[in-house]
Parts: C-alpha cells; sequence; structure tokens
C-alpha cells in the first residue's frame, strides 16, 4: 500500500497482459456508458466514493466474470 503519513493512497494495478488490460478498459468505457447493468453499477461505486478510475477497474472485472461465465456457459452446451 503506499501510505506514509496521513496519506492514505490508492493501491495501482501492476502485471497482466498489457494488451488485454487496454481493450478491457475500452470496454469498460463504453459499458459504464451504455450497458443496462454496468452503468448503475459504476455510477452507486461513484455515488459511494470511490473514484471513477477505482469504478471503472470494478468495471473491468464485473466484464472479465460476465465473458467466463458465458465461455463456460458455451463451453457445457457443446
Amino acid at each position: 500500500p503506499r501510505q506514509s503519513g496521513n496519506v492514505n493512497a490508492y493501491r495501482r494495478t501492476k502485471g497482466g497482459r498489457p494488451e488485454i488490460k487496454r481493450a478491457l478498459f475500452m470496454a469498460a468505457m463504453a459499458a459504464r456508458n451504455h450497458h443496462p447493468t454496468l452503468r448503475p453499477f459504476f455510477l452507486k461505486l461513484v455515488a459511494n466514493g470511490k473514484k471513477k478510475l477505482v469504478a471503472l477497474t470494478a468495471v473491468m472485472r464485473k466484464l472479465i466474470i460476465i465473458a467466463n461465465a458465458k465461455l463456460r456457459q458455451q463451453h457445457q452446451l457443446s
């Protein structure tokens, strides 16, 4: 954690594949504006005091969860 004295800064995300992170970031930006489920999720996080970038990261994680669930469902059907 980035803590020093009275400063309690947000942690940065690191690691992972940069190409995937860029694609997820752009998808999350579109989802926060237009997706009927993820938009209220994003707005709720911001209303609760989260920074917009932190809320957008949460949307990115939700997109991964949704994609994995759809892939799992598709794999079970075939």
